[in-house]
């Protein structure tokens, strides 16, 4: 059984490339010519490289004063990272102050969030040390400066944090935003003992996953727990897993291939208790959003791969089939399972199967592929053996599909289903065989979709 996770509930962010001015993205052109006016020459403008908004320029108030401030992310011309914040006096834009990131490391994060519930968002600046070699969050609270001039020396950071991995986010549902830091891992020292090199390559460091307010200009912790120091930890991100509930979520990578899912909960001064574990023996990346009539409310859903019924035990990995689970938090003390698919990522679709079916039904490749365009069959299954088929989706060529219907009206009953990526999708039913009792027919009869129900159920993806 091996689980991924589909991130619905949960904030993704990608890396950005370097842009060109004056790519500002505003529609206030005095905005636009202040920038112009105020960046260095030669300056580029750059993306953080994660973030809540991937947006070169963000107009929010930090300072207090009820009007929206202007923090632009640049780089100037000998590679210095930099961010410029200007305000807005007598109707006209006028630059600010400056922030450097030390050192001339390159910037990681940029959040604007409010921390200490004041109703004024602090300035958090994610950034790579190459002198700590790792990552620190610099946090500002700007509401503080004085307003009255141009600042020629920034203020300085009213917290610093060590980071491996962040996420703000309410984690108790109280409407309170929290900070939620994975510990960096210790570097190898150069002393390594013979034990330390006999495990070269992993990380022997304790890591922690550390929950922390913002609270008179100082971080508390208030919550910690020890993960697991044998897994890479990768991506972390605070999820809702009820209306009223939020969990955390990490991935991690252990060995050669494994992958692993874990999810704490918090409430308020109690301590972080872990919900979900489960640690795969095989990656396969099927991070999908999918199209369906489930609706899932933006609740986090893991996916659980297990092995439909009745294959040979001696099939190659890459030939064993799946059938994936989609679990959602009971909120209480589990994850049900609330939705069983086969998807097909070669050929781009996913069935959704009745709950009822657990174990009454397991799916195949056609031995013998009818007009060469069936994809997998669905059958029905008993551990008797007998496995007659329900009904097999085929992926017709559009080009092929005006002689393909034309010879299935004259043999078999079929369901068009959906045309996209070039095929004509459709599902054409089986026939109970004969020495079926009548009982026997009658069931597998009940068990075969309504052509509504397969088109509903039917769900168009995007293919790998």
């Amino acid at each position: 059984m091996l689980t991924v996770v589909v991130l619905t509930g949960c904030n993704m962010q990608a890396p950005a490339d370097l842009l060109t001015a004056p790519a500002y993205g505003v529609q206030d052109e005095t905005l636009a010519a202040a920038i112009d006016k105020s960046l260095p020459a030669e300056a580029r403008l750059s993306l953080p490289y994660q973030g809540e908004e991937l947006n070169v320029v963000h107009q929010v108030d930090v300072s207090g004063d009820g009007k929206n401030e202007a923090i632009v992310t640049y780089v100037n011309n000998v590679g210095e990272h930099k961010l410029l914040l200007l305000r807005q006096t007598e109707n006209q834009w006028r630059e600010w102050m400056t922030l450097e990131i030390p050192f001339n490391d390159p910037l990681d994060r940029l959040e604007i969030i409010n921390l200490d519930e004041d109703g004024l968002p602090e300035l958090a600046v994610g950034y790579y040390s190459y002198q700590t070699q790792g990552l620190i969050f610099d946090i500002y609270k700007l509401s503080d400066v004085d307003l009255s001039s141009k600042r020629e020396l920034p203020p300085s950071p009213i917290v610093s944090i060590p980071y491996s991995l962040a996420e703000f986010g309410d984690m108790n549902g109280d409407g309170r935003e929290e900070l939620v830091v994975v510990s960096q891992p210790e570097q190898w020292q150069e002393d390594i003992s013979e034990q330390q090199l006999e495990t070269a390559g992993e990380q022997i460091a304790q890591r922690n996953a550390s929950i922390y307010r913002l609270e008179q200009g100082e971080l508390r912790k208030v919550a910690e727990i020890e993960l697991d120091d044998d897994k890479n930890y990768y991506r972390m991100r605070i999820c809702k897993l009820t209306e009223e509930q939020s969990g955390l979520l990490l991935e991690a990578n252990h060995g050669l291939h494994g992958i692993s899912a874990v999810v704490f909960t918090w409430k308020n001064e109690e301590a972080m208790k872990k919900i979900y574990q489960d640690d795969g023996y095989q990656y396969m990346d099927i991070e999908k959003q999918f199209d369906s009539e489930l609706d899932v409310d933006s609740i986090l859903q893991l996916v659980e791969l297990r092995e439909v019924p009745g294959q040979d035990s001696g099939a190659a990995p890459m030939e064993i089939l799946y059938f994936e689970e989609l679990l959602q938090w009971n909120g209480k003390d589990r994850f049900d399972i609330v939705a069983r698919r086969y998807s097909d990522y070669q050929y781009g679709f996913s069935y959704l199967l009745p709950l009822t079916w657990k174990d009454q039904v397991t799916v195949n490749r056609p031995e013998a592929k009818t007009e060469g365009t069936g994809i997998i069959a669905f059958e029905q299954y008993d551990e008797k053996g007998q496995r007659p088929v329900l009904f097999t989706i085929h992926a017709v060529p559009y080009s092929e599909w005006p002689e393909t219907k034309k010879r299935w009206q004259e043999k078999v009953r079929y369901v068009k289903l959906r045309t996209a990526s070039g095929f004509v999708y459709s599902a054409v039913y089986g026939k109970a065989p004969d020495d079926m009792s009548s009982e026997e027919k009658e069931r597998f009869q009940e068990m075969q979709p309504a052509p509504e129900e397969l088109k509903k159920h039917f769900t168009v993806i995007a293919p790998n």
